[in-house]
């Protein structure tokens, strides 16, 4: 109410200038009728001649107060219709136009719209996709899963995950894997969903995690030490061989420093080759070693500078390797 008596009041607005139509017409009305009352009943003079000139002068007014209120409306109307079709008409660009595959879901499962992407991602045509449920659309492994996610969606449960991963079926049969975002709407009982196919990604992260497995193995399999120390020379990854060198258990050199297996002469040394890799020079020394069993060794480095993603350099990686007795 208070919306419509400030659009009431406020210039070249329909409901203003409906307001300016009807107000002169009113006072017009108002003073007709006191006009012609006075002269039937104060004058008692013609009571029905009075009345149907009355009628003859409000009606073509009233007529006419009629059909500028229907024009004033129908051209609010017609602008309201106007900024809809144009609301819609961007809104379905944005919605074919989008890099992303999006499709309606209405509460009988059913699909009621889908965009280009979606259709093509799927190798399907729009026909073959709206008016069909979007079960259709998964392997048989993923329906109730899916179907329950969607269900206490609707009935708004919490802690509902809105993005997960999820397995599709293209036309050739293919299955194929997806990562959806989906959004319900409440007002209109519609599903939003957006796929993106990460198929290839996926394929990527199990090739680089084999990788990794491997190399992992092979690091903590070969027989020489393998360290990534800090800029204080404090050890931030050792392998199994690298433990056992330096006289202690499995994952014991992690979180050490080197000043507690080198005297200070040694360390100043080292500290000078550390100078060489700040300036990307990878070097190679020996350097002598006091085990945590108070044994002294002597190993072989190779040390090579690494840096982050602006170049700065932030740690040394090193192998070495027992020389004690070839020495």
């Amino acid at each position: 109410m208070s919306t419509f008596f400030n659009r009431l009041f406020r210039k070249s607005t329909a409901e203003n200038k409906l307001l300016l139509v009807l107000l002169p017409v009113a006072i017009f009305l108002i003073f007709l009728d006191n006009f012609f009352d006075r002269l039937i009943w104060n004058e008692n003079q013609y009571p029905l001649i009075y009345s149907f000139l009355k009628a003859l002068v409000s009606i073509p007014v009233v007529t006419l107060v009629t059909f500028l209120l229907s024009k004033i409306l129908d051209y609010k109307l017609s602008k309201t219709r106007m900024a809809l079709q144009t609301s819609e008409d961007r809104f379905r660009i944005i919605f074919e136009n989008n890099s992303s595959a999006v499709i309606i879901i209405e509460m009988d499962s059913t699909v009621s719209m889908a965009n280009k992407s979606f259709c093509e991602m799927l190798g399907f045509t729009p026909d073959e996709i709206i008016g069909q449920s979007w079960t259709n659309l998964v392997p048989e492994s993923e329906k109730k899963r899916l179907m329950e996610l969607n269900r206490q969606r609707i009935l708004n449960m919490p802690d509902l995950p809105n993005n997960y991963e999820f397995h599709f079926v293209r036309k050739t049969g293919e299955v194929r894997v997806g990562l959806m975002s989906v959004f319900f709407n409440k007002s209109l009982n519609q599903i939003v969903t957006s796929i993106t196919d990460i198929t290839e990604r996926k394929k990527m992260e199990v090739s680089l995690k084999a990788g990794e497995e491997r190399y992992r193995t092979l690091i903590e399999l070969q027989g020489e030490g393998l360290v990534i120390a800090d800029l204080e020379e404090r050890f931030l990854f050792s392998n199994p061989a690298a433990d056992r060198i330096m006289g202690l258990p499995v994952g014991g050199l992690i979180g050490k420093k080197l000043i507690d297996f080198v005297n200070t002469s040694t360390l100043e040394e080292v500290r000078k080759q550390t100078k060489l890799r700040a300036e990307g020079i990878k070097s190679t020394y020996e350097m002598g070693i006091t085990r945590a069993n108070g044994e002294n060794r002597v190993l072989l480095v190779t040390a090579t500078p690494t840096f982050n993603e602006v170049g700065k350099f932030e740690s040394s990686l090193a192998i070495f390797i027992d020389i004690t007795d070839r020495k």
